[in-house]
Formats: structure tokens, C-alpha cells, sequence
């Protein structure tokens, strides 16, 4: 990540608190982000934040300390942005024309509170529920169950029982400037969620928890099942979470508006995957699996990565667009891809319903593209699994044999992922993640539905 610097031409709102007396002001912003347009939207939200509209922006750009040589306020808060994300400081003018002030730090207030947040988060997370096809509501002996087979591909890459999982702890991502990093942690506690009860979880998934993946039809569609209720039970409690936060009110504009949008889009991505999730339902309560597509990658090498996940892919390898997810009428097409042992290994699996074969088939042909140019697949699927796995594990003897350098590239395309103030680019999954894993894929099956 760098640090940007920009100025925004700034005027009070009717609620600021220095609108009386101030007619606009200058807000000089340094801001840690991966790219100048997630800069200038970390920015504006935060200066909007304070109650000021936004009507002039000059373009973000890359600072580092020698810029500010003999600026000891410009260094001051260039090192501030690399601690704490964001630094900004505001020169500006009075309504009597007679007056200016600056450079003034003003504190935000109305943001979310982050303790009532985390403490609603960890109560949805822990509200059990069986989204079984066949439950009723009345399912009893709920309990958290692995969207990632503890016993399966977690045990694999364990060591000593433990792997390396992204940390969403508030205070570790304030420690890293809001970014996410990894940290040991049992496989017991890893990928759980309370999604199903102990007989339907038991039932159900037997023949993957209990098998190495052949694979059979049957198998390829429960591990699209589960990834799909792991990513459905994920979305109702953001929704929740949400709606209770924007109802305890006491936000500021940008932080409302915000939460407004993200309220928006969530409900967008659920309605599309309880749809993805009524089609899975169907095909697995009639035991007809003719339905399911899939692609599977084989490799003979010890693995090092266990993931489960769901996405709309809306660029593929080659950087063309495939879908518009911001299109909300629109059913999108969606795609689950997991880790797997096999009995001489493992797999990458990436399954969909023969409803989503548009966009996840161009997917995939880009793949084959990215082959023939003489790429590497398997840096090229290294750096999907990173970008666009949230939910993640990592062998501890792969991660800690690598270079702190290499940590902060794995890291970095991580959290491309997971930025809100950056849009993705096309290119994103054009840049192979060259980590060294030792991957050699092997061969791939795959099966398509009839038409």
C-alpha cells in the first residue's frame, strides 16, 4: 500500500458545526490505500463524515517522506496515515471574508460504534439456525458446524492442530491501519458457523466429510451446498447487523449513507443466492444432480491452502467483463470454489448450477486462455483463491517459510478483496500471485449439464 496525498475544496453543511462562522475550507488529506480512486473515496467519506460537501478535488498522488524534506507538518501526518489509514488537516475561510484559519484537525464524530457493533456481530454470528432443505424451524441440538472439513483438507495443512486464518479482530486491523492479517488459530474454531443443526449437518454432508472426493455428482453438489448456506448465513446476519445499525440512528451523513448502500447491496447478494440456494435445494432433495456443472483441478502435491466460497465472477483472467453486478434487477450468475482432498491429494473445485453457466463457463475459458499464453494456472488460480476467499486457512509450515517481503504481497492482494472504498478493477485477477507453493496441477475433469 502507498500513501496519497490530495486536497479537497470543501463547504459546511447545515448541520456542521462551524457553519455559521466558516464559508468552505481546504482538507488536506494523506491517505493509505491501495490505489488514488480508494484514496479519494476513503477521503471524501471521512471529510463528508464531518458534515462538508465535497466540490472540488485535485487528482491523489503518491507521496513518501522526501516530499515533505522541509514540511514538518506534511511529515507528521504522512506518518500518521501509515498508522492510522487516514490524516487530515483543514485550512479555511470565514463567511466576513476578514478571517482564515488553519492548519485545524477537526474531530469526527457520529461514526459507529464500534463496541455495540462488535457485540451485535458476535451475537447474530452465534444465533443458530438449520437452513436445511428440509427443516422446519424446529431442528433441535444446533450447533456450529466447518463450512471447511476439520477432518478433511483442515487436518492436511494443520500443524500441531493449528493453521493461519485472516483475523477480523478489531483491534489487530487497528493495529495494521484497518487491514487484515493472518494469525494461529485451532483448527476447532476455524470456518464455523451456526447454519445447521447436528443431524441435518451429520446426514447430509456424510458423503464429503466422511470421503476423499471421487468426485461424484452427488459429492460435487454438497460442496456447493455447503459454501452456498456458509455464504447465505453470513448475509442474513450482515443484514441484521445492519438494519440494527442504522436504527440506533446517532450517525453522521457519510456513515449513514454508507451503511444505506452496503444495506442495499446486501440485500441484492441475498435475494440472489437464496435464489442459487432454492435451485441447490431442489436438485438435492430429488437426488438429481444433472443439474450441477463443475471443474475440477487436480494436483498430487501435499496442499497448503483449505477455502470454501461463493462469488459472482464479473471479470475474468483475461480482465473482460462478464456480468454487471450493480445491474440489482438482474439475476446474477454465481459460482462456489473449495479446496478438497482427493485420495492422492487435493483439488480446487469451482461447481455452479447449469443456471450460472454463462458467466462462470467464460470464467473458466479465460483460464484455459491465460494456459495457452503460457502463463502459470497456478499462480493464476493462487492469486483468485487469495483475492476472493475471505474464508481461508493456511499450513503454518508454507507461511512461516516465507519472507516477511512475500507476507506483505500475499497480504496485499488479500485485502484487495475486502476494501469498501475501492472499486474492482478488471485487472485484478490478471496479476499472478508468484508466491513459491510448490503447485503443479496434475490434470482436470470436469462436467457439463446437457442442454
Amino acid at each position: 500500500m502507498d500513501v496519497f496525498f490530495l486536497e479537497l475544496e470543501v463547504r459546511p453543511t447545515g448541520q456542521n458545526a462551524q457553519a455559521e462562522l466558516v464559508e468552505g475550507a481546504y482538507a488536506h488529506c494523506w491517505v493509505l490505500d491501495d490505489s488514488p480512486t480508494g484514496a479519494y473515496n476513503r477521503a471524501s467519506h471521512y471529510v463528508r463524515g464531518g458534515e462538508w460537501d465535497v466540490v472540488n478535488a485535485t487528482a491523489p498522488v503518491k507521496v513518501v517522506e522526501e516530499n515533505f524534506a522541509n514540511a514538518d507538518l506534511g511529515l507528521q501526518q504522512l506518518t500518521k496515515a501509515k498508522e492510522e489509514t487516514i490524516a487530515i488537516f483543514y485550512t479555511g475561510w470565514s463567511r466576513d471574508g476578514k478571517t482564515s484559519s488553519g492548519p485545524t484537525e477537526l474531530q469526527r464524530s457520529g461514526s459507529v460504534d464500534l463496541n455495540s457493533y462488535v457485540q451485535s456481530q458476535k451475537r447474530l454470528t452465534n444465533k443458530a439456525r438449520c437452513l436445511h432443505f428440509e427443516s422446519t424451524g424446529e431442528c433441535k441440538d444446533l450447533a456450529k458446524a466447518h463450512s471447511i472439513q476439520k477432518n478433511g483438507i483442515l487436518r492436511m495443512i494443520s500443524q500441531d492442530s493449528h493453521v493461519y486464518v485472516p483475523s477480523m479482530n478489531i483491534g489487530t486491523m487497528r493495529k495494521n491501519a484497518g487491514k487484515v492479517a493472518l494469525e494461529r488459530k485451532g483448527i476447532a474454531r476455524v470456518s464455523t458457523f451456526a447454519g445447521f443443526c447436528a443431524q441435518h449437518d451429520s446426514e447430509l454432508f456424510r458423503p464429503i466429510d466422511t470421503m476423499a472426493l471421487a468426485p461424484s455428482d452427488q459429492q460435487v453438489a454438497l460442496y456447493g451446498y455447503r459454501a452456498l448456506c456458509h455464504e447465505v448465513f453470513a448475509k442474513e446476519n450482515a443484514s441484521a447487523l445492519i438494519d440494527e445499525q442504522l436504527e440506533l440512528g446517532g450517525h453522521d451523513r457519510a456513515t449513514r449513507e454508507l451503511l444505506e448502500a452496503y444495506r442495499i447491496g446486501t440485500s441484492v447478494g441475498l435475494n440472489n443466492l437464496q435464489r442459487h440456494k432454492s435451485a441447490f435445494d431442489e436438485l438435492l432433495r430429488d437426488a438429481a444432480y444433472e443439474d450441477v456443472e463443475y471443474t475440477l483441478f487436480i494436483f498430487r502435491q501435499p496442499p497448503l491452502f483449505a477455502f470454501s466460497a461463493v462469488f459472482y465472477p464479473e471479470f475474468d483472467f483475461l480482465g473482460q467483463h462478464l456480468q454487471v453486478l450493480t445491474d440489482h434487477p438482474t439475476s446474477l450468475d454465481l459460482m462456489t470454489v473449495c479446496s478438497a482432498n482427493t485420495d492422492d491429494a487435493w483439488g480446487l473445485l469451482f461447481c455452479w448450477h447449469k443456471t450460472s453457466s454463462s458467466a462462470c463457463t467464460e470464467f473458466l475459458r479465460s483460464l484455459a486462455t491465460v494456459i495457452h499464453e503460457g502463463r502459470s494456472v497456478e499462480a493464476a488460480l493462487l492469486r483468485m483463491v487469495v483475492a476472493l476467499c475471505g474464508n481461508l486457512a493456511v499450513a503454518p509450515r508454507w507461511w512461516e517459510s516465507l519472507a516477511e517481503q512475500e507476507r506483505e504481497r500475499f497480504c496485499f492482494a488479500f485485502n484487495a478483496g475486502v476494501n469498501w472504498f475501492a472499486p474492482t478493477t478488471a485487472t485484478h485477477l490478471m496479476a499472478d500471485l508468484e508466491l513459491d507453493t510448490g503447485w503443479k496441477c496434475d490434470s482436470v475433469r470436469q462436467r457439463r449439464a446437457s442442454k
